[in-house]
Protein backbone atom coordinates (compact mmCIF):
# COMPACT_ATOMS: atom_id res chain seq x y z
CA UNK A 1 0.00 0.00 0.00
CA UNK A 2 1.39 3.17 -1.53
CA UNK A 3 0.14 6.35 0.52
CA UNK A 4 0.31 9.80 -1.13
CA UNK A 5 0.53 12.85 1.02
CA UNK A 6 -1.29 16.35 0.12
CA UNK A 7 1.05 18.60 -1.22
CA UNK A 8 1.79 21.59 0.92
CA UNK A 9 -1.18 23.73 -0.68
CA UNK A 10 -3.31 21.47 0.39
CA UNK A 11 -2.13 21.27 3.38
CA UNK A 12 -1.71 24.90 4.17
CA UNK A 13 -5.45 25.01 3.75
CA UNK A 14 -5.13 22.97 7.40
CA UNK A 15 -3.33 24.05 9.28
CA UNK A 16 -3.74 22.44 12.14
CA UNK A 17 -5.60 19.25 12.15
CA UNK A 18 -5.04 15.75 10.70
CA UNK A 19 -4.04 15.65 7.25
CA UNK A 20 -5.53 13.07 5.09
CA UNK A 21 -3.69 10.97 2.89
CA UNK A 22 -4.96 9.12 -0.20
CA UNK A 23 -4.44 5.08 -0.36
CA UNK A 24 -4.81 3.01 -3.17
CA UNK A 25 -5.90 -1.17 -2.90
CA UNK A 26 -3.08 -3.61 -3.36
CA UNK A 27 -4.68 -4.85 -6.25
CA UNK A 28 -6.26 -8.30 -4.14
CA UNK A 29 -9.79 -6.95 -4.70
CA UNK A 30 -9.15 -4.26 -2.44
CA UNK A 31 -10.30 -1.17 -2.24
CA UNK A 32 -8.98 2.73 -1.95
CA UNK A 33 -9.09 3.53 1.95
CA UNK A 34 -7.96 6.94 3.55
CA UNK A 35 -5.13 7.33 6.01
CA UNK A 36 -5.01 10.29 8.45
CA UNK A 37 -1.37 11.94 9.07
CA UNK A 38 -1.11 14.82 12.17
CA UNK A 39 0.75 17.37 10.86
CA UNK A 40 0.30 20.89 12.62
CA UNK A 41 1.77 24.12 10.51
CA UNK A 42 1.69 27.54 12.89
CA UNK A 43 -0.17 30.86 11.44
CA UNK A 44 1.15 33.97 13.65
CA UNK A 45 -0.86 37.31 13.32
CA UNK A 46 -0.93 40.61 15.43
CA UNK A 47 -3.76 42.65 15.38
CA UNK A 48 -1.80 45.81 14.03
CA UNK A 49 0.62 46.32 11.65
CA UNK A 50 1.74 49.62 12.24
CA UNK A 51 1.29 51.70 15.13
CA UNK A 52 2.07 55.44 16.11
CA UNK A 53 2.29 56.68 19.36
CA UNK A 54 3.21 60.06 21.38
CA UNK A 55 5.75 59.61 23.95
CA UNK A 56 4.31 59.35 27.85
CA UNK A 57 1.63 56.95 26.11
CA UNK A 58 0.63 53.02 26.45
CA UNK A 59 -0.34 50.86 24.13
CA UNK A 60 -0.73 47.34 23.67
CA UNK A 61 -0.79 44.31 20.82
CA UNK A 62 -2.30 41.09 20.61
CA UNK A 63 -0.52 38.05 19.01
CA UNK A 64 -2.70 35.13 17.58
CA UNK A 65 -1.83 31.96 16.69
CA UNK A 66 -3.37 29.05 14.94
CA UNK A 67 -1.63 25.72 15.61
CA UNK A 68 -0.12 23.78 18.49
CA UNK A 69 2.78 26.40 19.71
CA UNK A 70 5.27 25.30 22.97
CA UNK A 71 6.20 28.55 23.34
CA UNK A 72 4.86 32.01 21.97
CA UNK A 73 7.48 35.10 22.88
CA UNK A 74 7.91 38.71 22.07
CA UNK A 75 11.09 40.37 21.03
CA UNK A 76 12.51 44.80 20.88
CA UNK A 77 13.82 46.10 18.36
CA UNK A 78 17.36 45.43 19.78
CA UNK A 79 16.22 41.23 18.79
CA UNK A 80 16.45 40.89 22.46
CA UNK A 81 13.39 38.04 23.88
CA UNK A 82 11.33 40.62 26.32
CA UNK A 83 10.21 40.39 29.84
CA UNK A 84 8.08 41.97 32.58
CA UNK A 85 9.43 45.37 33.92
CA UNK A 86 8.15 48.58 34.94
CA UNK A 87 7.20 49.71 31.53
CA UNK A 88 6.37 46.28 29.56
CA UNK A 89 3.51 43.97 31.19
CA UNK A 90 3.39 40.06 28.91
CA UNK A 91 -0.15 38.15 29.11
CA UNK A 92 0.01 34.65 27.43
CA UNK A 93 -3.72 32.88 27.39
CA UNK A 94 -4.02 29.81 25.24
CA UNK A 95 -3.09 30.61 21.53
CA UNK A 96 -2.77 34.30 22.43
CA UNK A 97 -0.29 36.88 23.69
CA UNK A 98 -0.74 40.58 24.44
CA UNK A 99 2.27 42.87 24.98
CA UNK A 100 1.37 45.86 26.94
CA UNK A 101 4.00 49.49 26.86
CA UNK A 102 3.55 51.98 29.41
CA UNK A 103 5.12 55.43 28.98
CA UNK A 104 6.59 55.41 25.76
CA UNK A 105 9.71 56.68 25.18
CA UNK A 106 11.99 57.74 22.07
CA UNK A 107 13.71 54.71 22.17
CA UNK A 108 10.85 52.21 21.92
CA UNK A 109 10.41 52.94 18.69
CA UNK A 110 11.25 49.97 15.60
CA UNK A 111 9.86 46.62 14.97
CA UNK A 112 8.21 44.59 17.73
CA UNK A 113 7.97 40.34 16.82
CA UNK A 114 5.37 37.70 17.97
CA UNK A 115 7.49 34.24 17.64
CA UNK A 116 5.77 30.90 17.96
CA UNK A 117 7.68 27.51 18.39
CA UNK A 118 5.72 24.08 18.05
CA UNK A 119 6.94 20.85 18.99
CA UNK A 120 9.07 19.69 16.00
CA UNK A 121 11.02 23.36 16.66
CA UNK A 122 9.38 25.19 13.63
CA UNK A 123 9.15 28.64 14.31
CA UNK A 124 6.56 31.01 12.84
CA UNK A 125 6.13 34.93 13.48
CA UNK A 126 4.42 38.46 13.23
CA UNK A 127 5.66 41.80 12.99
CA UNK A 128 4.28 45.43 14.30
CA UNK A 129 6.58 48.25 13.29
CA UNK A 130 6.24 51.21 16.18
CA UNK A 131 6.73 54.90 15.35
CA UNK A 132 7.25 56.79 18.41
CA UNK A 133 6.68 60.60 17.72
CA UNK A 134 6.93 63.69 20.68
CA UNK A 135 4.19 65.73 20.95
CA UNK A 136 4.68 69.32 21.34
CA UNK A 137 6.17 69.60 24.92
CA UNK A 138 6.62 72.88 26.95
CA UNK A 139 8.92 72.50 29.32
CA UNK A 140 9.39 75.10 32.35
CA UNK A 141 8.00 78.48 30.26
CA UNK A 142 8.01 80.77 33.13
CA UNK A 143 5.12 83.70 33.11
CA UNK A 144 5.83 86.51 34.17
CA UNK A 145 9.23 86.85 33.01
CA UNK A 146 11.25 89.92 34.88
CA UNK A 147 14.15 91.67 33.68
CA UNK A 148 16.08 95.21 34.82
CA UNK A 149 15.42 98.21 33.07
CA UNK A 150 18.26 98.72 29.89
CA UNK A 151 19.30 95.07 30.17
CA UNK A 152 19.12 92.91 27.13
CA UNK A 153 15.69 90.76 27.64
CA UNK A 154 16.18 86.92 26.58
CA UNK A 155 12.69 85.58 26.40
CA UNK A 156 12.51 81.76 27.08
CA UNK A 157 10.42 79.76 25.25
CA UNK A 158 11.56 75.83 26.13
CA UNK A 159 9.73 74.01 23.70
CA UNK A 160 10.04 70.52 21.91
CA UNK A 161 8.99 67.87 19.66
CA UNK A 162 10.17 65.16 17.06
CA UNK A 163 10.32 66.23 14.50
CA UNK A 164 11.72 69.74 15.56
CA UNK A 165 9.16 72.30 15.48
CA UNK A 166 8.73 75.69 13.84
CA UNK A 167 8.35 78.60 16.25
CA UNK A 168 6.71 81.99 15.64
CA UNK A 169 6.62 84.55 18.34
CA UNK A 170 3.67 87.29 18.53
CA UNK A 171 3.84 90.80 20.13
CA UNK A 172 0.31 92.72 20.77
CA UNK A 173 -1.20 90.08 18.38
CA UNK A 174 1.65 91.12 15.76
CA UNK A 175 4.15 88.33 14.34
CA UNK A 176 7.91 89.30 14.66
CA UNK A 177 8.46 88.11 11.66
CA UNK A 178 12.34 89.17 11.16
CA UNK A 179 15.21 90.77 13.14
CA UNK A 180 14.95 94.30 13.89
CA UNK A 181 17.34 96.68 16.41
CA UNK A 182 14.47 95.91 18.81
CA UNK A 183 13.94 92.20 18.65
CA UNK A 184 16.02 89.15 17.88
CA UNK A 185 14.82 85.84 17.17
CA UNK A 186 17.57 83.53 18.36
CA UNK A 187 18.36 79.72 17.52
CA UNK A 188 17.46 77.72 20.32
CA UNK A 189 13.83 79.61 19.84
CA UNK A 190 13.95 82.26 22.49
CA UNK A 191 13.15 85.87 21.95
CA UNK A 192 15.68 88.99 22.51
CA UNK A 193 14.89 92.01 23.52
CA UNK A 194 17.66 94.76 23.26
CA UNK A 195 18.02 97.78 25.74
CA UNK A 196 14.16 96.91 27.26
CA UNK A 197 12.03 99.48 28.51
CA UNK A 198 8.89 99.88 30.30
CA UNK A 199 7.39 100.27 27.05
CA UNK A 200 8.44 97.16 25.84
CA UNK A 201 6.04 95.06 28.78
CA UNK A 202 2.91 93.33 27.54
CA UNK A 203 1.89 90.04 26.59
CA UNK A 204 4.43 87.93 24.01
CA UNK A 205 3.21 84.48 22.40
CA UNK A 206 5.37 81.34 21.71
CA UNK A 207 3.41 79.55 18.84
CA UNK A 208 5.03 75.94 18.01
CA UNK A 209 4.04 73.95 14.87
CA UNK A 210 4.44 70.09 13.82
CA UNK A 211 3.71 70.80 9.66
CA UNK A 212 3.65 66.98 9.22
CA UNK A 213 0.53 66.62 11.67
CA UNK A 214 -0.41 69.96 11.69
CA UNK A 215 0.08 70.10 15.30
CA UNK A 216 0.24 73.47 17.01
CA UNK A 217 0.33 75.16 20.91
CA UNK A 218 1.55 78.44 22.35
CA UNK A 219 2.07 79.48 25.28
CA UNK A 220 1.29 83.64 26.79
CA UNK A 221 3.80 85.00 28.74
CA UNK A 222 3.87 88.34 30.42
CA UNK A 223 7.42 90.21 29.82
CA UNK A 224 7.76 92.75 32.90
CA UNK A 225 10.49 95.41 33.18
CA UNK A 226 11.78 96.90 36.68
CA UNK A 227 13.15 100.05 37.02
CA UNK A 228 15.33 100.95 40.08
CA UNK A 229 14.58 103.12 42.89
CA UNK A 230 15.27 107.10 42.18
CA UNK A 231 15.26 108.80 45.48
CA UNK A 232 13.90 112.44 45.98
CA UNK A 233 14.63 114.46 48.72
CA UNK A 234 12.54 118.01 49.17
CA UNK A 235 15.78 120.75 49.75
CA UNK A 236 14.60 121.38 53.15
CA UNK A 237 15.21 117.96 54.43
CA UNK A 238 18.61 117.94 52.88
CA UNK A 239 19.59 118.85 56.80
CA UNK A 240 17.99 120.31 59.47
CA UNK A 241 18.16 122.04 63.10
CA UNK A 242 16.13 121.53 66.15
CA UNK A 243 15.64 122.68 69.57
CA UNK A 244 16.82 120.19 72.18
CA UNK A 245 13.67 118.09 73.62
CA UNK A 246 11.68 119.29 69.88
CA UNK A 247 10.65 117.20 67.43
CA UNK A 248 11.84 117.08 63.49
CA UNK A 249 10.72 115.59 60.62
CA UNK A 250 12.79 113.93 57.08
CA UNK A 251 11.08 113.55 53.94
CA UNK A 252 12.30 110.71 51.59
CA UNK A 253 10.30 110.01 48.20
CA UNK A 254 11.62 107.13 45.93
CA UNK A 255 10.28 105.97 42.11
CA UNK A 256 10.77 102.90 40.46
CA UNK A 257 8.85 99.56 39.44
CA UNK A 258 8.24 97.43 41.57
CA UNK A 259 7.35 100.29 44.19
CA UNK A 260 10.61 100.47 45.95
CA UNK A 261 10.37 99.78 50.28
CA UNK A 262 11.50 102.79 51.94
CA UNK A 263 13.98 102.05 55.61
CA UNK A 264 15.64 104.54 57.29
CA UNK A 265 19.26 103.74 59.26
CA UNK A 266 21.59 105.81 61.53
CA UNK A 267 24.74 104.44 62.41
CA UNK A 268 24.42 101.59 60.32
CA UNK A 269 21.16 100.01 61.55
CA UNK A 270 17.74 100.41 60.83
CA UNK A 271 15.49 102.26 62.88
CA UNK A 272 12.22 100.71 63.72
CA UNK A 273 8.94 102.14 64.75
CA UNK A 274 8.87 103.50 68.10
CA UNK A 275 8.10 106.69 70.37
CA UNK A 276 10.62 108.02 69.54
CA UNK A 277 10.83 106.94 65.56
CA UNK A 278 7.55 107.56 63.67
CA UNK A 279 7.55 106.63 60.54
CA UNK A 280 4.53 107.60 57.76
CA UNK A 281 3.42 107.11 54.38
CA UNK A 282 4.97 103.79 53.80
CA UNK A 283 8.74 104.91 55.31
CA UNK A 284 8.33 108.25 52.99
CA UNK A 285 8.40 110.39 55.77
CA UNK A 286 10.44 109.76 59.43
CA UNK A 287 10.27 112.08 62.64
CA UNK A 288 12.59 111.91 65.27
CA UNK A 289 10.27 113.06 68.72
CA UNK A 290 11.93 114.62 72.10
CA UNK A 291 15.45 115.34 70.48
CA UNK A 292 18.31 115.08 72.79
CA UNK A 293 22.04 115.98 71.86
CA UNK A 294 23.14 112.25 70.63
CA UNK A 295 20.27 112.44 68.22
CA UNK A 296 22.39 114.63 66.16
CA UNK A 297 24.11 113.72 62.83
CA UNK A 298 23.11 111.67 60.15
CA UNK A 299 20.23 109.67 59.00
CA UNK A 300 20.11 107.29 55.70
CA UNK A 301 17.32 107.01 53.94
CA UNK A 302 17.24 103.76 51.44
CA UNK A 303 15.47 102.90 48.49
CA UNK A 304 15.30 98.96 47.24
CA UNK A 305 13.20 96.77 45.08
CA UNK A 306 14.15 94.17 42.21
CA UNK A 307 16.22 95.88 40.47
CA UNK A 308 18.55 97.50 42.99
CA UNK A 309 18.78 100.35 45.58
CA UNK A 310 20.21 103.66 46.52
CA UNK A 311 20.59 105.28 49.99
CA UNK A 312 20.86 109.10 51.02
CA UNK A 313 22.12 111.01 53.73
CA UNK A 314 20.52 113.66 55.43
CA UNK A 315 22.05 115.83 58.57
CA UNK A 316 20.64 116.75 61.89
CA UNK A 317 21.89 119.66 64.41
CA UNK A 318 20.44 119.70 67.48
CA UNK A 319 20.66 123.51 69.77
CA UNK A 320 22.20 123.12 72.76
CA UNK A 321 20.26 123.20 75.77
CA UNK A 322 20.64 127.01 76.67
CA UNK A 323 21.30 127.57 73.10
CA UNK A 324 19.05 130.06 71.35
CA UNK A 325 18.97 131.52 68.01
CA UNK A 326 17.20 134.37 65.92
CA UNK A 327 17.13 136.47 63.77
CA UNK A 328 16.44 140.72 64.72
CA UNK A 329 13.88 141.28 62.32
CA UNK A 330 9.97 140.43 61.38
CA UNK A 331 10.09 136.89 60.74
CA UNK A 332 12.54 136.06 63.93
CA UNK A 333 11.55 136.30 67.62
CA UNK A 334 14.30 138.56 68.88
CA UNK A 335 15.59 137.80 73.03
CA UNK A 336 17.31 141.06 74.78
CA UNK A 337 20.89 141.72 74.47
CA UNK A 338 21.43 142.95 77.54
CA UNK A 339 19.42 143.20 80.51
CA UNK A 340 18.24 146.82 80.43
CA UNK A 341 19.04 147.41 76.14
CA UNK A 342 16.21 145.98 73.89
CA UNK A 343 17.32 144.88 70.53
CA UNK A 344 16.83 147.37 67.18
CA UNK A 345 15.46 145.31 64.80
CA UNK A 346 16.88 145.19 61.27
CA UNK A 347 15.16 146.32 58.43
CA UNK A 348 12.94 143.62 56.18
CA UNK A 349 15.77 142.25 53.42
CA UNK A 350 15.02 142.29 50.25
CA UNK A 351 15.55 138.42 50.05
CA UNK A 352 15.69 137.52 53.51
CA UNK A 353 17.91 134.24 54.07
CA UNK A 354 16.04 130.72 54.86
CA UNK A 355 18.45 129.48 57.09
CA UNK A 356 20.29 129.74 60.63
CA UNK A 357 23.25 128.48 62.02
CA UNK A 358 25.59 129.51 64.63
CA UNK A 359 28.29 130.74 62.67
CA UNK A 360 25.33 132.51 60.28
CA UNK A 361 24.76 136.27 60.42
CA UNK A 362 21.43 137.70 59.80
CA UNK A 363 21.15 139.70 56.62
CA UNK A 364 22.32 143.69 56.53
CA UNK A 365 21.42 146.76 54.43
CA UNK A 366 23.72 149.59 53.82
CA UNK A 367 21.99 152.00 56.24
CA UNK A 368 22.05 149.47 59.62
CA UNK A 369 24.97 150.82 61.81
CA UNK A 370 26.45 149.27 63.51
CA UNK A 371 25.49 146.39 62.05
CA UNK A 372 23.50 143.56 64.07
CA UNK A 373 24.04 140.26 64.24
CA UNK A 374 22.19 136.34 65.50
CA UNK A 375 22.64 136.25 68.60
CA UNK A 376 23.24 132.92 70.31
CA UNK A 377 23.50 133.38 74.63
CA UNK A 378 22.63 131.26 77.65
CA UNK A 379 20.00 132.86 79.32
CA UNK A 380 20.60 133.70 83.49
CA UNK A 381 16.63 132.58 83.71
CA UNK A 382 14.90 130.01 82.31
CA UNK A 383 11.74 131.95 81.83
CA UNK A 384 13.82 134.61 80.03
CA UNK A 385 14.93 131.94 77.63
CA UNK A 386 13.30 132.50 74.20
CA UNK A 387 12.25 129.43 72.16
CA UNK A 388 14.48 128.83 69.60
CA UNK A 389 12.94 127.85 66.09
CA UNK A 390 13.58 124.49 64.05
CA UNK A 391 15.23 125.87 60.43
CA UNK A 392 16.88 123.92 58.00
CA UNK A 393 20.26 124.53 57.23
CA UNK A 394 22.00 123.93 53.68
Amino acid sequence: MIGTPLNPREASLIPCKSLLHKSHGDGAGSGDFAIYHSLCVLQVSISLKKVELSVGESKFFTCTVIGEPVSLDWYNPQGERMVPSQRVALHNEGFRSRLTLYNAKIEDAGIYRCQASDAQGHTQEATVVLEIYQKLTFRDVRSPQEFRQGDVAEVVCDVSSSPVPVVSWFYNNVEIIEDTEKFQLLQNNNLQVQRVTKADEGVYRCEARVEARGEIDFRDIILVVNVPPVVSVPQQSFNATADYGESVTFTCRAYGSPEPDITWHRKGVQLQESEQYVMRARGTTLTVRNIQHDDGGSYTCKASNKAGEVEHELFLKVFGEDTFFYWVSSSLTAGPADDDTSPTPYPEPSQPSPHCTESQSPPQTESQSPPQRAIARKSDRAEDRPRARSSPIV
